[in-house]
C-alpha cells in the first residue's frame, strides 16, 4: 500500500512539473524531467 501512494506521489509531482515547463516552454526542464522519470520507470509522455 504504502509503495502505491509513493508512485502516485511522484507520478503526481512529475505531471505538475512537466505541465509547468511546457506552459514556460522551459525546454531544459522538460529533458532533466524526461531523464528523472526513465530512471524511475515512468512514461512521462502519458501526460500529454
Amino acid at each position: 500500500m504504502a509503495h502505491a501512494r509513493w508512485i502516485t506521489s511522484v507520478t503526481d509531482s512529475l505531471r505538475k512539473r512537466y505541465q509547468k515547463s511546457l506552459r514556460e516552454d522551459d525546454r531544459k526542464a522538460i529533458t532533466e524531467l524526461f531523464k528523472e522519470a526513465v530512471y524511475l520507470g515512468i512514461d512521462i509522455r502519458s501526460f500529454d
